[in-house]
């Protein structure tokens, strides 16, 4: 089941959601995806309207409309529903590792053994 919570911040609700497989997936194909942090705060720049679907239902509109703080927490929740990501990426990474180079996969079991 996806995760999700609802942010309110008075004036506004924001929800966020986690992404799926598919659409993570779709985000890192993109060869054309380019996120300015300093040219969306000096407003040179947007971040991409289904890069901001993708996590939450807020509207392009309401993004320069909140204070830093609020932008903090969304993305500070949305950091939080991306863990799983990351850890499945670290997984994945590592079992490809040892999967490519069982002897390095070896020394690195046998030194875990030997600091046990």
């Amino acid at each position: 089941m996806r995760k999700e919570k609802t942010l309110d911040f008075g004036h506004l609700s924001i929800k966020i959601h986690e992404p799926t497989v598919e659409q993570v997936r779709g985000l890192l194909s993109r060869g054309d995806l380019t996120i300015d942090p300093a040219g969306f705060f000096s407003g040179s720049a947007e971040i991409p309207t289904d890069v901001l679907a993708l996590f939450t239902d807020a509207s392009p509109s309401v993004i320069p409309k909140l204070t830093l703080s609020e932008l903090a927490e969304i993305v500070a929740e949305v950091e939080k529903l991306l863990a799983p990501f990351f850890e499945v990426l670290k997984k994945f990474s590592i079992l490809a590792g040892s999967l490519a180079d069982p002897k390095s996969n070896e020394s690195t079991n046998a030194s875990v053994r030997s600091s046990e």
